[in-house]
């Protein structure tokens, strides 16, 4: 099943993903860039918008669509870029490319996704917008941007690199660095 039922919020989203996810997997998932600010002016500003209401009013041709470039997505949103994504659920990826084509609404393909950018782009019917993080190292550039225009993505975007880490990724490092020195250990 695609969808769970008793999903009806965020929230319920977010503490299902918990109980069922590793946690260093959910970690990475929820974590935010920094310390978070960014996010929590995201769910402030989220929280402020309200829907307007159109009563009695005929909607058998409703229309949400909206120009995006040189593209009209028939939704006003795309889903946006998460590095291995298959960390989640197998095939993760695959299934947000294929809604991408469905609904014909872009999809961000991250530097460090778990499926090729080519495949992705394929997935999604040509939706895919690759995202190129900039470290300071310019390796790899070329090729990317190759592939992309190869690949005929619409629109490669730029990062660059967050000044801080993900608040999570100290304590990720710690769990990774004390896997591998008890395998060491062990050998």
């Amino acid at each position: 099943m695609l969808f769970n039922r008793t999903i009806h919020s965020f929230k319920d989203a977010r503490r299902i993903a918990k109980q069922r996810l590793p946690w260093m997997v959910f970690d990475y998932i929820d974590g935010a860039a920094g310390s978070g600010y960014s996010e929590q002016l995201n769910r402030e500003t989220l929280q402020k918008l309200w829907l307007k209401q159109q009563i009695l009013k005929n909607v058998q041709k409703r229309n949400i669509a909206v120009p995006l470039f040189t593209t009209r997505p028939k939704l006003p949103f795309g889903i946006a870029p998460m590095g291995m994504c298959n960390l989640s659920s197998p095939k993760a990826d695959r299934l947000l490319a294929s809604l991408s084509a469905q609904f014909e609404i872009p999809i961000g393909v991250s530097t460090v996704a778990s499926t090729s950018l080519e495949k992705m782009n394929e997935l999604s019917n040509g939706n895919a917008w690759f995202q190129l993080y900039l470290s300071g190292r310019m390796e790899g550039l070329l090729p990317s941007c190759q592939s992309s225009k190869r690949g005929r993505l619409r629109y490669p975007y730029l990062n660059s690199r967050c000044a801080r880490s993900r608040s999570s990724s100290s304590r990720i490092k710690t769990w990774v660095q004390n896997a591998i020195s008890d395998r060491r250990s062990d050998s």
